[in-house]
C-alpha cells in the first residue's frame, strides 16, 4: 500500500483545518493510499476514514 506522511505545521489551525479537507479528499480519490499525519495540531484534529 503506497503511503504518503503528510506533515502540517502546529502553528495556529488554520493549516490543520485547511490540511484535513486535502486529506480527506485524498483519501476519497484514493483509497489504496495511507496517508500519515506528523504535526502537533494532529491531537486537536479528526481525520476521516475513506467510506
Amino acid at each position: 500500500m503506497p503511503l504518503i506522511r503528510y506533515y502540517i505545521t502546529g502553528h495556529g489551525l488554520g493549516h490543520a483545518s485547511r490540511s484535513c479537507l486535502i486529506i480527506e479528499t485524498l483519501r476519497k480519490r484514493h483509497p489504496a493510499i495511507d496517508v500519515g499525519v506528523v504535526s502537533s495540531a494532529h491531537s486537536l484534529l479528526r481525520f476521516p476514514t475513506p467510506t
